[in-house]
């Protein structure tokens, strides 16, 4: 349709393998080698490896146009057969006709083919495209046929050809043997940007553009970055965007043409375009979003129960006491003048008969403004005398004072005594310097 109005003789995308079309980029070169060696050199099997649409079939196309007439070639597209289903298939296109189909007679009647055969100095190559599809147990009788062989060598050349499963089926334990026949292996892989650029402008100088800048430099790029570089896909792709340019009267084929045929072509927009780095990225980052947030409230929980544990740590853990004693602080009332009684050690009780006396002091205010250094209760003269202790209650043991602290004695003002607030003050005096609580008497 769109052939005259751009300078063809015939479409030069169609899915058809027609080996003139065939582009040797360096794999296919390498491919050829290893097949074309593996004939002459009589070496048994050969097995040729790649992906979907990567032009296997082709390249066995051009292969078997090149076998000159001392080889006979038997091509077998179509593997998913049993083993006696292959090996008439082989003497049918072989035309040699079989009284019976019985296994024995079969092999018999091939194998007498290929003595004269080798006898006259030509040779019989089975092709088996597809080959992903046979079962382990058809491998290992197609194995078995190799063993038709000379002295001097194998009498019967297999070419197994196949997507990458094929390899993985033949690495399993009971394919060993097959495995280790195999002399040659090739694999072809996607085509590069160059020689994808290379592979477009071949195909259209072999079906009669002379002049090249069909598709713009931007377009080239669209079409290798939505088919990856697989001969098939760059096909179908380029062969749309000739319609659609044709349709629109465009001379040139530019990006947004290629763009229309990867919107109006969903699904195949979705198989061709292969994830990039940014849409990997953004995957792998929804799928850690679901599970990032449980994880955040585990870690906000751990954070509060450590900040807990250091608090209670904090309140009753050490024996230094300048954190607890920076607590309690806060915690007493404050004096007249704005100051704070301050946590001392805690005195020696003296005996219930000899109360001690102390002069008063004033009211305490209920509030402070600010917190004044903390008081030298030592140097305060002693307070009105505590009450005896209760006859229920046996008497406190004398034992020796601890070290005192010293404390900033205030500039002025008169400092409360500890007796005046009652006995819970003097129990959270007790708390923060012995690091152990009382009852309060």
């Amino acid at each position: 349709m769109y052939a005259q109005f751009y300078g063809l003789r015939e479409s030069p995308f169609a899915l058809t393998p027609d080996p003139r079309y065939l582009f040797m980029s360096e794999p296919h070169k390498e491919a050829l080698a290893s097949a074309v060696y593996g004939v002459q050199e009589r070496k048994g099997f050969v097995l040729i490896l790649g992906e979907v649409g990567t032009g296997k079939t082709t390249l066995i196309r051009h292969l078997l146009g090149r076998f000159g007439p001392n080889i006979r070639s038997v091509f077998v597209f179509n593997p998913a057969v049993s083993f006696m289903e292959l090996l008439q298939l082989i003497l049918r296109d072989l035309e040699l006709p079989c009284p019976s189909m019985r296994r024995v007679e079969m092999i018999d009647t091939l194998n007498d083919y290929l003595l004269k055969e080798a006898a006259a100095g030509r040779y019989v190559v089975v092709v088996i495209d597809e080959a992903q599809h046979l079962s382990p147990t058809v491998l290992e009788e197609v194995r078995m046929l190799s063993n038709l062989e000379t002295a001097r060598g194998k009498l019967i050349q297999i070419l197994l050809v196949g997507q990458p499963e094929l390899g993985e089926k033949l690495g399993r334990p009971e394919l060993r043997q097959l495995r280790q026949r195999i002399s040659l292996v090739a694999e072809l892989k996607p085509l590069s940007y160059d020689d994808t650029v290379q592979y477009i402008a071949h195909r259209l100088e072999v079906a009669g553009r002379e002049d090249g800048g069909l598709f713009s430099r931007r377009a080239l790029k669209v079409i290798y970055r939505a088919s990856g570089g697989i001969p098939r896909l760059v096909n179908v792709i380029c062969d749309k965007a000739l319609v659609l340019g044709y349709a629109a009267s465009a001379k040139v084929i530019k990006s947004r043409i290629i763009k229309e045929v990867l919107k109006d072509w969903k699904p195949f927009q979705q198989r061709v375009a292969g994830p990039t780095p940014r849409s990997r990225g953004r995957a792998a980052l929804r799928r850690r979003v679901p599970t990032s947030r449980p994880l955040r409230r585990i870690a906000a929980a751990v954070a509060l129960g450590l900040a807990g544990a250091a608090l209670i740590v904090m309140l009753v853990g050490y024996k230094d006491g300048p954190l607890r004693s920076r607590f309690w602080h806060g915690l007493l009332p404050s004096g007249a003048s704005g100051t704070v009684v301050a946590p001392a050690e805690a005195p020696v009780r003296a005996p219930a008969a000899e109360p001690a006396t102390a002069t008063t002091v004033a009211p305490v205010s209920p509030a402070t403004p600010e917190l004044p250094p903390r008081p030298d209760l030592r140097s305060v003269e002693p307070g009105p005398a505590m009450p005896p202790a209760s006859p229920a209650r046996p008497a406190v043991v004398d034992r020796p004072p601890p070290t005192a602290r010293p404390h900033p004695v205030p500039s002025s003002g008169a400092t409360p005594s500890l007796a005046a607030y009652g006995p819970t003050v003097l129990w959270l005096r007790e708390f923060s310097s012995e690091g152990r609580p009382r009852p309060p008497s």
